[in-house]
Protein backbone atom coordinates (compact mmCIF):
# COMPACT_ATOMS: atom_id res chain seq x y z
CA UNK A 1 0.00 0.00 0.00
CA UNK A 2 1.51 3.34 -0.81
CA UNK A 3 3.09 5.03 1.85
CA UNK A 4 2.56 8.73 1.30
CA UNK A 5 -0.23 10.96 -0.38
CA UNK A 6 0.44 11.47 -3.64
CA UNK A 7 -0.94 15.11 -5.59
CA UNK A 8 -0.47 15.68 -9.09
CA UNK A 9 -2.32 19.33 -8.41
CA UNK A 10 1.01 20.90 -10.62
CA UNK A 11 0.27 18.71 -13.23
CA UNK A 12 -2.17 19.64 -16.42
CA UNK A 13 -4.05 21.92 -13.50
CA UNK A 14 -6.08 18.67 -12.58
CA UNK A 15 -5.56 18.78 -8.90
CA UNK A 16 -5.33 14.75 -8.56
CA UNK A 17 -4.46 13.58 -5.15
CA UNK A 18 -4.59 9.46 -4.04
CA UNK A 19 -5.01 8.44 -0.17
CA UNK A 20 -6.15 5.32 1.60
CA UNK A 21 -9.66 4.79 2.44
CA UNK A 22 -11.27 4.07 5.64
CA UNK A 23 -14.14 2.61 4.01
CA UNK A 24 -15.25 -0.78 2.30
CA UNK A 25 -17.10 -1.04 -0.74
CA UNK A 26 -20.49 -0.07 -0.67
CA UNK A 27 -22.93 -3.27 0.53
CA UNK A 28 -23.79 -5.20 -2.56
CA UNK A 29 -27.34 -4.50 -3.69
CA UNK A 30 -29.95 -6.82 -2.92
CA UNK A 31 -32.66 -5.81 -5.71
CA UNK A 32 -32.18 -3.97 -9.23
CA UNK A 33 -34.26 -1.07 -7.36
CA UNK A 34 -31.27 -0.04 -5.05
CA UNK A 35 -28.20 -1.37 -7.52
CA UNK A 36 -25.49 1.47 -7.28
CA UNK A 37 -23.21 1.47 -10.70
CA UNK A 38 -19.75 1.88 -9.80
CA UNK A 39 -16.35 0.23 -10.36
CA UNK A 40 -14.04 0.12 -7.04
CA UNK A 41 -16.50 2.77 -5.18
CA UNK A 42 -16.06 5.22 -8.33
CA UNK A 43 -20.16 6.14 -9.60
CA UNK A 44 -20.11 8.68 -12.39
CA UNK A 45 -21.54 11.55 -10.80
CA UNK A 46 -19.34 11.21 -7.48
CA UNK A 47 -16.22 11.26 -9.53
CA UNK A 48 -15.51 14.32 -10.54
CA UNK A 49 -12.34 16.30 -12.28
CA UNK A 50 -9.83 17.41 -9.83
CA UNK A 51 -11.20 14.68 -7.07
CA UNK A 52 -8.60 12.53 -5.46
CA UNK A 53 -8.88 9.07 -4.96
CA UNK A 54 -9.09 6.59 -2.33
CA UNK A 55 -7.07 3.51 -1.95
CA UNK A 56 -9.05 0.35 -0.21
CA UNK A 57 -7.52 0.94 3.68
CA UNK A 58 -5.94 -2.52 5.44
CA UNK A 59 -6.42 -3.38 9.18
CA UNK A 60 -4.60 -1.02 11.19
CA UNK A 61 -3.49 1.61 8.40
CA UNK A 62 -4.12 5.24 9.08
CA UNK A 63 -7.23 6.92 7.86
CA UNK A 64 -6.05 9.45 5.02
CA UNK A 65 -7.72 13.06 5.59
CA UNK A 66 -10.64 13.16 2.70
CA UNK A 67 -11.21 9.35 2.72
CA UNK A 68 -13.16 8.86 5.90
CA UNK A 69 -16.82 9.31 3.95
CA UNK A 70 -15.47 8.07 0.76
CA UNK A 71 -17.02 5.25 -0.56
CA UNK A 72 -13.83 4.22 -3.09
CA UNK A 73 -11.84 1.09 -2.57
CA UNK A 74 -9.33 1.18 -5.24
CA UNK A 75 -6.26 -1.36 -5.65
CA UNK A 76 -3.54 0.04 -4.71
CA UNK A 77 -2.65 2.81 -7.42
CA UNK A 78 0.71 2.62 -8.85
CA UNK A 79 0.90 5.42 -11.57
CA UNK A 80 -1.54 7.93 -12.85
CA UNK A 81 -1.59 8.85 -16.22
CA UNK A 82 -3.37 12.53 -17.19
CA UNK A 83 -4.56 13.74 -20.58
CA UNK A 84 -6.53 16.70 -21.09
CA UNK A 85 -7.72 15.94 -24.46
CA UNK A 86 -9.99 15.68 -26.48
CA UNK A 87 -11.55 15.37 -23.09
CA UNK A 88 -10.08 15.22 -19.84
CA UNK A 89 -8.44 11.74 -19.28
CA UNK A 90 -6.92 10.01 -15.96
CA UNK A 91 -5.82 6.41 -15.92
CA UNK A 92 -5.07 4.37 -12.67
CA UNK A 93 -2.63 1.92 -13.31
CA UNK A 94 -3.25 -0.55 -10.13
CA UNK A 95 -0.53 -3.06 -8.74
CA UNK A 96 -1.57 -6.64 -10.33
CA UNK A 97 -4.01 -9.08 -8.81
CA UNK A 98 -3.19 -12.11 -7.08
CA UNK A 99 -2.73 -14.06 -10.60
CA UNK A 100 -0.13 -10.78 -11.22
CA UNK A 101 -2.12 -9.66 -14.26
CA UNK A 102 -2.37 -5.82 -14.76
CA UNK A 103 -4.87 -3.90 -14.11
CA UNK A 104 -6.14 -0.68 -14.35
CA UNK A 105 -9.35 2.17 -14.04
CA UNK A 106 -10.02 4.58 -17.36
CA UNK A 107 -11.54 7.86 -16.45
CA UNK A 108 -13.37 10.14 -19.42
CA UNK A 109 -14.90 13.74 -17.44
CA UNK A 110 -17.04 16.56 -19.08
CA UNK A 111 -15.39 19.54 -19.03
CA UNK A 112 -14.75 21.53 -15.77
CA UNK A 113 -17.36 23.96 -17.30
CA UNK A 114 -20.11 21.68 -17.36
CA UNK A 115 -19.45 20.53 -14.02
CA UNK A 116 -16.27 17.89 -14.36
CA UNK A 117 -18.40 15.03 -13.44
CA UNK A 118 -17.38 11.96 -15.71
CA UNK A 119 -19.47 10.22 -18.36
CA UNK A 120 -17.23 6.94 -18.30
CA UNK A 121 -15.09 4.93 -16.19
CA UNK A 122 -14.14 1.89 -17.26
CA UNK A 123 -11.96 -1.75 -15.98
CA UNK A 124 -11.13 -5.19 -16.90
CA UNK A 125 -10.87 -7.33 -14.34
CA UNK A 126 -9.59 -11.18 -14.17
CA UNK A 127 -11.25 -13.91 -12.31
CA UNK A 128 -10.23 -18.01 -11.96
CA UNK A 129 -14.40 -18.76 -12.69
CA UNK A 130 -16.16 -19.82 -15.05
CA UNK A 131 -18.74 -18.35 -17.36
CA UNK A 132 -21.88 -19.15 -15.00
CA UNK A 133 -19.84 -18.06 -11.21
CA UNK A 134 -18.55 -14.97 -13.09
CA UNK A 135 -21.80 -13.65 -14.26
CA UNK A 136 -22.96 -14.60 -10.98
CA UNK A 137 -20.63 -12.27 -9.36
CA UNK A 138 -21.64 -9.52 -11.61
CA UNK A 139 -25.36 -9.88 -11.07
CA UNK A 140 -24.60 -9.96 -6.91
CA UNK A 141 -23.09 -6.92 -7.60
CA UNK A 142 -25.31 -5.23 -10.20
CA UNK A 143 -28.25 -6.73 -9.85
CA UNK A 144 -30.34 -8.37 -13.09
CA UNK A 145 -29.57 -6.49 -16.18
CA UNK A 146 -32.35 -4.56 -18.10
CA UNK A 147 -31.14 -6.87 -21.28
CA UNK A 148 -28.51 -9.66 -21.84
CA UNK A 149 -27.07 -11.41 -24.59
CA UNK A 150 -25.94 -14.97 -24.40
CA UNK A 151 -22.60 -16.48 -26.92
CA UNK A 152 -25.56 -17.97 -28.68
CA UNK A 153 -27.30 -14.91 -29.24
CA UNK A 154 -23.74 -13.52 -30.37
CA UNK A 155 -23.74 -15.87 -32.72
CA UNK A 156 -26.77 -15.66 -33.94
CA UNK A 157 -26.72 -12.16 -35.30
CA UNK A 158 -23.88 -13.00 -38.05
CA UNK A 159 -20.62 -13.72 -36.28
CA UNK A 160 -18.63 -16.94 -34.81
CA UNK A 161 -15.81 -17.38 -32.24
CA UNK A 162 -13.49 -20.00 -31.78
CA UNK A 163 -12.46 -20.90 -28.16
CA UNK A 164 -14.05 -17.88 -26.66
CA UNK A 165 -17.97 -18.14 -25.10
CA UNK A 166 -18.87 -14.38 -24.50
CA UNK A 167 -22.03 -13.22 -22.32
CA UNK A 168 -23.36 -9.12 -22.45
CA UNK A 169 -25.42 -7.85 -20.03
CA UNK A 170 -26.62 -4.19 -20.06
CA UNK A 171 -27.80 -2.14 -17.54
CA UNK A 172 -30.01 1.09 -17.30
CA UNK A 173 -29.27 2.93 -14.50
CA UNK A 174 -31.73 2.61 -11.85
CA UNK A 175 -31.22 6.25 -10.48
CA UNK A 176 -32.99 7.63 -13.44
CA UNK A 177 -36.22 8.95 -13.24
CA UNK A 178 -38.80 6.18 -13.43
CA UNK A 179 -40.31 7.60 -16.80
CA UNK A 180 -36.80 7.62 -17.95
CA UNK A 181 -36.05 4.56 -17.06
CA UNK A 182 -38.56 2.92 -18.85
CA UNK A 183 -37.96 4.90 -22.10
CA UNK A 184 -34.92 3.65 -22.52
CA UNK A 185 -35.33 0.22 -21.16
CA UNK A 186 -38.23 -0.21 -23.82
CA UNK A 187 -35.89 1.24 -26.33
CA UNK A 188 -33.41 -1.55 -26.05
CA UNK A 189 -35.47 -4.82 -25.11
CA UNK A 190 -37.63 -3.82 -28.22
CA UNK A 191 -35.10 -1.95 -30.91
CA UNK A 192 -31.32 -3.06 -29.83
CA UNK A 193 -29.98 -3.33 -33.53
CA UNK A 194 -26.97 -4.66 -32.90
CA UNK A 195 -24.68 -7.03 -35.51
CA UNK A 196 -23.05 -9.76 -33.88
CA UNK A 197 -19.78 -8.20 -34.26
CA UNK A 198 -20.77 -4.68 -33.08
CA UNK A 199 -21.96 -6.80 -29.74
CA UNK A 200 -18.79 -8.83 -29.68
CA UNK A 201 -16.97 -5.60 -29.36
CA UNK A 202 -19.44 -3.24 -27.77
CA UNK A 203 -17.07 -2.50 -24.74
CA UNK A 204 -14.12 -1.64 -27.01
CA UNK A 205 -15.79 0.60 -29.48
CA UNK A 206 -16.27 4.08 -30.33
CA UNK A 207 -18.89 6.34 -28.68
CA UNK A 208 -20.28 7.11 -31.92
CA UNK A 209 -21.10 3.69 -32.05
CA UNK A 210 -22.37 2.74 -28.68
CA UNK A 211 -24.87 5.86 -28.68
CA UNK A 212 -26.16 4.58 -32.27
CA UNK A 213 -26.89 1.52 -30.13
CA UNK A 214 -27.78 2.06 -26.91
CA UNK A 215 -29.68 5.38 -27.70
CA UNK A 216 -27.62 9.75 -27.09
CA UNK A 217 -29.80 9.50 -24.00
CA UNK A 218 -28.08 6.22 -21.99
CA UNK A 219 -26.78 5.74 -19.22
CA UNK A 220 -25.99 2.63 -16.97
CA UNK A 221 -23.25 -0.04 -17.57
CA UNK A 222 -22.49 -2.55 -19.53
CA UNK A 223 -20.92 -6.00 -18.69
CA UNK A 224 -19.06 -8.41 -20.89
CA UNK A 225 -17.85 -11.56 -19.82
CA UNK A 226 -15.74 -13.65 -21.66
CA UNK A 227 -14.26 -17.24 -21.12
CA UNK A 228 -11.89 -18.71 -22.85
CA UNK A 229 -11.67 -22.69 -24.16
CA UNK A 230 -8.19 -22.77 -23.14
CA UNK A 231 -7.51 -21.20 -19.46
CA UNK A 232 -11.44 -21.85 -18.32
CA UNK A 233 -10.33 -18.55 -16.69
CA UNK A 234 -13.43 -15.06 -16.91
CA UNK A 235 -12.45 -11.83 -18.19
CA UNK A 236 -14.74 -9.46 -16.63
CA UNK A 237 -14.74 -5.47 -18.76
CA UNK A 238 -17.32 -2.78 -17.28
CA UNK A 239 -18.28 0.54 -18.77
CA UNK A 240 -20.10 3.34 -16.86
CA UNK A 241 -21.28 5.75 -18.94
CA UNK A 242 -23.55 8.76 -19.34
CA UNK A 243 -23.73 9.25 -23.59
CA UNK A 244 -25.75 12.68 -22.46
CA UNK A 245 -22.74 13.96 -20.45
CA UNK A 246 -20.36 12.50 -23.30
CA UNK A 247 -21.97 14.76 -25.69
CA UNK A 248 -20.58 17.95 -23.89
CA UNK A 249 -17.78 16.96 -25.41
CA UNK A 250 -18.49 15.33 -28.55
CA UNK A 251 -20.61 14.98 -31.37
CA UNK A 252 -22.36 11.41 -31.34
CA UNK A 253 -24.73 11.03 -33.93
CA UNK A 254 -24.40 11.27 -37.94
Amino acid sequence: MMGVVRSLGALLGLGITVQIACSTPAALAGSEDNTVLQIYGLALDETRLGNGFCEKRELGEPVRRGCGMSKQALPEIVAIDVQTTPAPYVRLALAPDSGGRARDVRIWYAPREEGGQSFMIAATTYRELGLESARDEVLETFGLPTIQFSHADMEARGIHVSDLTVDTLIYVDRALPGAQWARIAHRLRTDFRATGAELFSVTNTRLRTLARLLGPDFRGAIVQISVSGWTHQSTVSTILLDLSRARSVFRLDG
